[in-house]
């Protein structure tokens, strides 16, 4: 192992039990065996944490940003193992560049000794990515699903609002959205936080406005990335 470091809620100091991940980054030094990858992930499934993990390893090699999406040697997320079959995950941009921003070393050198910087597109796209399937089903999933959605659509349109290099967390991006997104949409926001920030509140969504967020998100998400189809608008 070369390091390995924290990023995600927990390393911005916002880890919040039933809701949080614990998002680890792993670099190694040479490419693992098919076998070392298996063992390796089904080891981690059984670590004791405080919340699910969600673990990438890459090599040095891949680390050093040579090849988009970039490749991995094993992942651990979901409660399952996946191995990359050659075809990269684009999901790494975003975690190498919060890694690079905000992340923690647990081990090894600082991020920067290790990890390349990323194109700014790159990150943007993982994102967006991840507020298309948020918007396409996770407004009308109730939940944590419908929560993590809100939240989600915060950071997308502050990062898009903000200059590159822009990193946020959830609840830094709900402040945000309380402060500038239309007051219509602030109370589910607000809603969506204290969820977060407290798993065993019962929340009433109303159907009506998860309607009305979505189609404003979307509609701020295509005016500031011109272009792109975002969660299947024409």
């Amino acid at each position: 192992m070369v390091a390995a470091y924290l990023h995600g809620s927990l390393a911005f100091g916002e880890f919040r039990p039933d809701m949080s991940d614990v998002d680890v980054l792993v670099v190694v030094d040479a490419a693992l065996s098919d076998e070392a990858r298996r063992r390796l992930g089904e080891r981690l499934l059984d670590v004791p944490l405080p919340g699910p993990l969600e673990l990438s390893v890459v090599t040095a090699e891949a680390a050093r940003g040579g090849r988009l999406p970039l490749p991995y040697e094993v992942h651990v997320g979901g409660g399952r193992v996946v191995l990359d079959r050659g075809d990269g995950d684009p999901d790494l941009a975003a975690h190498v560049t919060a890694t690079l921003a905000r992340g923690r070393a647990l081990a090894g050198p600082p991020p920067g000794d290790v990890l390349a910087a990323l194109p700014w597109t790159a990150f943007l796209e993982s994102i967006l990515d991840d507020f298309d399937e948020a918007m396409a089903s996770g407004l009308t999933a109730g939940g944590r699903a419908t929560t993590y959605a809100i939240l989600n659509a915060c950071r997308v349109l502050q990062t898009l609002a903000s200059p590159e290099g822009t990193v946020v967390s959830k609840e830094e991006a709900a402040a945000w959205g309380l402060e500038r997104l239309p007051a219509e949409h602030r109370p589910l926001v607000a809603a969506a936080l204290g969820a977060r920030r407290d798993p065993g509140a019962s929340v009433e969504w109303d159907p009506e406005a998860l309607r009305r967020f979505r189609t404003f998100a979307v509609g701020a998400a295509v005016r500031r990335r011109p272009g792109r189809k975002v969660a299947g608008l024409p």
